[in-house]
C-alpha cells in the first residue's frame, strides 16, 4: 500500500506548488496536459493542450537549425518540443525525453553530416521513435525525417520512410513537411482534441506577430526557460 500513498502525497504536493505559482501570478505548463493560467475571477483557468505536438530531434552542432524548425512549427500552429526550450535543471532528462516522444503526434528527425555518424542521444531518440511507430497503424505517419544538408540518411530510414530536404530551398522544404503532417492529421480519427476539420483549422493558425519562416538562421544562445515558479532558468546543454 506504500506506492498508492506515495502517489497521493506526490499529487497533493504538485497541487500545492501549482496553487502557489498561480497565486504569485505565474503560469504553469505541464507537458502533454496543458497550461494553468492565473484568473482574477476564478483564481485560475486551465487551457488543455490542443495543438499537435511535434518532437524535434537534433545534435548540438545543428542547434541553430533546430531552433529555426522549432520557431517555424510554432508559428504554423503546432506545439514543437525541443529539449533546449523544455528541459529544466534537475529533471530526469532521459525519461522526460522518452515521455515527450511517446506523447507527441509527430517526430521530426534532423539528419545532417553532423548527426548521421555521431553516437549519443540523437541515435537513441531515433531508435525510440522507431519503436513508437510499431504502435501506429501501418499507413499512419509518425517519424518525419528531414535533411539539413546532402548527408546520407541511414539505410533503414531511406528504405522505409520518405524524407524531406530542407535545402537548398528551406521554405519550400518546410512547407512540404507541414503539408504532410496536416494531411496525416486530417486522416486520423477524431479524438478528444476535436474533429479532423477542427484540427485542420487549428494547424492552419498563423501568428501574425512573427513571420512563418524566419529570414535567417539565428546563431544566438537559446532563450532561458521558465520553471513552474516563473523563474527564468538557463537551458541545459545536452551533449549528443
Amino acid at each position: 500500500m506504500a506506492a498508492p500513498q506515495n502517489n497521493r502525497q506526490s499529487s497533493a504536493q504538485l497541487a500545492r506548488v501549482i496553487r502557489q505559482c498561480l497565486a504569485e501570478g505565474a503560469t504553469v505548463e505541464i507537458d502533454g496536459l496543458g497550461v494553468f493560467l492565473p484568473d482574477s475571477k476564478k483564481s485560475f483557468r486551465f487551457v488543455p493542450r490542443n495543438r499537435p505536438q511535434v518532437f524535434v530531434a537534433y545534435v548540438k552542432e545543428d542547434a541553430a537549425e533546430a531552433e529555426r524548425v522549432f520557431e517555424a512549427l510554432e508559428a504554423s500552429g503546432f506545439e514543437p518540443w525541443l529539449d533546449r526550450r523544455r528541459l529544466l535543471p534537475g529533471q530526469n532528462w532521459p525519461r522526460s525525453i522518452d515521455e515527450a516522444i511517446e506523447t507527441s503526434d509527430f517526430f521530426v528527425a534532423c539528419f545532417s553530416r553532423h548527426s548521421v555518424s555521431k553516437k549519443g542521444g540523437f541515435q537513441a531518440e531515433i531508435r525510440h521513435a522507431l519503436e513508437c511507430t510499431q504502435r501506429f497503424p501501418l499507413d499512419e505517419l509518425f517519424l518525419m525525417p528531414v535533411r539539413l544538408d546532402a548527408c546520407v540518411v541511414p539505410a533503414r530510414i531511406e528504405h522505409e520512410i520518405h524524407y524531406i530536404d530542407l535545402f537548398p530551398d528551406w521554405e519550400n522544404g518546410f512547407r512540404h513537411l507541414v503539408a504532410a503532417m496536416r494531411r496525416q492529421l486530417d486522416r486520423r480519427p477524431a479524438t478528444d482534441g476535436g474533429s479532423a476539420d477542427e484540427r485542420h483549422r487549428l494547424v492552419r493558425f498563423s501568428n501574425k506577430k512573427r513571420p512563418l519562416f524566419p529570414a535567417t538562421t539565428k546563431s544566438r544562445s537559446p532563450s532561458p526557460s521558465k520553471s513552474a515558479t516563473g523563474i527564468c532558468i538557463p537551458p541545459p546543454v545536452r551533449e549528443l
